[in-house]
């Protein structure tokens, strides 16, 4: 079964033939913004010196979907609950910990409610 045309949050749009076609999207949207973030630096220097604009968000995000393709779609809830747990108790971690959470659940909500939207 083909999905209808459909428009992704982040502007991304086209037709969709699977939700795992929406997934692999939003993972090249992620990658593509952390990358602009990073500015050629490396995530582990990044890291070292605070992690400044955003940058630990980001790669939570990308982290967050990637963690979905490898469990799989149908397991999208499970792993945004995991993120959320996690979320709860990340800032006696520190802010970075924080961040890198906080956009991991962001973004598998955003996921959440596309797919939601097309099925």
């Amino acid at each position: 079964m083909a999905w209808p045309r459909q428009q992704c949050s982040d502007g991304v749009s086209g037709p969709l033939d699977l939700p795992q076609d929406l997934l692999e999207r939003r993972i090249a949207t992620a990658e593509e913004r952390l990358a602009a973030l990073a500015d050629g630096q490396s995530l582990c220097e990044l890291s070292r010196a605070g992690a400044p604009g955003g940058v630990k968000d980001g790669e939570g995000r990308l982290a967050a979907l990637t963690e979905v393709r490898r469990r799989g779609v149908a397991e999208a809830d499970a792993v945004l609950a995991s993120w959320e747990r996690d979320l709860a108790t990340a800032g006696t971690k520190g802010t970075q910990w924080q961040s890198y959470r906080a956009g991991g659940v962001d973004e598998l909500r955003r996921l959440q409610d596309e797919l939601a939207a097309i099925d």
